[in-house]
């Protein structure tokens, strides 16, 4: 039986009088729990940043710097992360909640499930499958949706919105 989850990174929209409707940064997520036909709704809830920072546990402590080093088909992780690569990719003095806390508000995940989604406003979207949401290697550490980046939350100068990071 396949279980699909799916996050839904909900862009907020603002719009003053007389001017153009502009794109704010994502400001709530939005968790649906599929049955195994991809169209039955079987459970669904919508959480702010906000609500996520007073009600699950927060992950990051908003001043030590992540980094990405992606994928090395040759040398396998470096260990020193001194790699100047490694350095380009900084995501940031990050804070945010668990992608697996944010799949348990819909349900969870079982082992046979199928994958989660994180799908953004734009359309661009990541899968993740059961061991990477709830059993990630040590090295690459939780899921994190992270909602305030470099001293700034996504309702303020944090304009990109929620991202993705390990």
């Amino acid at each position: 039986k396949e279980i699909y989850l799916i996050i839904l990174l909900l862009m907020t929209v603002i719009s003053l009088a007389g001017t153009p409707v502009a794109a704010a940064a994502t400001t709530q997520l939005q968790v649906v729990k599929y049955a195994n036909d991809g169209m039955t709704i079987l459970n669904q809830t919508t959480v702010t940043f906000d609500w996520m920072e007073a009600n699950l546990p927060v992950y990051g402590d908003g001043t030590t710097h992540y980094y990405h080093q992606g994928l090395n088909n040759t040398d396998g992780w470096n260990a020193l992360e001194n790699d100047p690569n490694i350095l380009f990719k900084d995501m940031g003095a990050v804070k945010g909640t668990s992608l697996k806390d944010l799949c348990d508000l819909a349900g969870g995940m079982s082992p046979g499930d199928d994958n989660v989604t994180l799908l953004a406003p734009d359309g661009f979207s990541s899968r993740f499958n059961y061991s990477a949401v709830y059993a990630p290697p040590a090295r690459a550490g939780p899921i994190v949706i992270t909602w305030f980046m470099n001293g700034n939350y996504v309702n303020g100068t944090y304009t990109d919105g929620m991202r993705n990071v390990m």
